[in-house]
């Protein structure tokens, strides 16, 4: 059962951003390419560490979630906008810090804590993105991949921290991200329906 959790969950992952890509074709979803490039490069490095620690069987979710990430960038070329500020390149710089730190301490794991928190930082526009406007962004991908990392984090059979931190951190941060578009969709809402009736 747990073997089966370890491919069911990467392969929801890849597919969750169905719903992201049609959102970006059809207008309604505008990504700023250079986050989602940073991301690229941060899944990547995470999936060669987490492959160097423990084998392509716990990789398999970072693996996912860089090809999903590459096909927001390469779509955005034409749905998305692109803006590279110093935000962007303090994250890419970061990313990039991280490998380093990885060969001069000659340890993945130490590579994949500097992903991780490089990630969250970076995911932090998104957020706010999220929740000024929340109908430019697609709560479902994010939920959907909140989903296929528990079920990930489910099917490890013995913890490590290296096996562990990515799905759990995947988890967390999609959560987050989808809990505040809903909350702010709602707040809209809500305050349409309040100026309607005054």
């Amino acid at each position: 059962m747990r073997e089966s959790l370890l491919i069911i969950g990467p392969l929801l992952a890849a597919v969750t951003i169905a719903p992201y890509l049609f959102n970006m074709v059809k207008g309604r979803t505008k990504p700023n390419i250079t986050t989602w490039l940073t991301w690229t490069i941060l899944t990547a490095i995470g999936t060669a560490a987490v492959v160097v620690e423990d084998g392509w069987s716990y990789a398999w979710l970072p693996a996912a979630s860089c090809a999903a990430t590459l096909s927001v960038v390469l779509l955005g070329l034409k749905y998305g906008f692109a803006k590279y500020g110093r935000f962007d390149a303090v994250c890419q710089v970061a990313a990039i810090a991280g490998l380093g730190l990885w060969f001069i301490f000659d340890s993945p794991l130490v590579a994949l804590v500097a992903v991780i928190a490089v990630d969250a930082i970076a995911g932090v526009p998104t957020i706010r993105h999220g929740w000024l406007k929340p109908f430019e962004e697609t709560w479902q991908t994010f939920a959907l991949g909140s989903l296929a990392s528990f079920l990930t984090f489910l099917g490890i059979e013995q913890f490590t921290a290296s096996n562990a931190a990515f799905p759990l951190y995947l988890m967390l941060a999609n959560a987050i991200i989808a809990g505040t578009i809903i909350a702010a969709r709602r707040k809209v809402k809500k305050a349409k329906i309040v100026s309607a009736g005054v």
